[in-house]
C-alpha cells in the first residue's frame, strides 16, 4: 500500500490533467480550515468547566468548530468561495 498509493495519486493526477502543486493548492483551504477548527475545538474543550455534562460539552465544541471552520474558509479564502458560488450559479442556468 505505501508504494501503491503514491503511484495511484500520480496516475490519477495525470489522467485528470492536474499537477501535484495544483492538487495541493486545491486542498489548502480545507486543510487550513481544519487546523483552525481543531484549535478552536481543543481550546473550547480546555476552557469549559469539567462539571458540564457530555452532551453540553459536545454541543459547544461542535458549534465552535463549525463556526471556526466556516469563518476560516469565508474570510481566509473569500475569492475561492465567491468563485465556487459563481460556478454553481452558472451551472444551474
Amino acid at each position: 500500500p505505501l508504494v501503491a498509493i503514491p503511484l495511484l495519486v500520480v496516475y490519477t493526477l495525470r489522467a485528470i490533467g492536474l499537477t501535484l502543486p495544483g492538487y495541493l493548492r486545491a486542498l489548502w483551504p480545507a486543510f487550513s480550515a481544519t487546523v483552525v477548527m481543531t484549535a478552536a475545538v481543543l481550546g473550547v474543550g480546555l476552557l469549559l468547566p469539567g462539571t458540564w455534562g457530555g452532551a453540553s460539552t459536545l454541543l459547544v465544541e461542535v458549534v465552535a468548530g463549525a463556526a471556526a471552520y466556516g469563518a476560516s474558509v469565508y474570510f481566509g479564502h473569500a475569492g475561492r468561495v465567491k468563485a465556487f458560488f459563481e460556478m454553481v450559479r452558472t451551472t444551474r442556468r
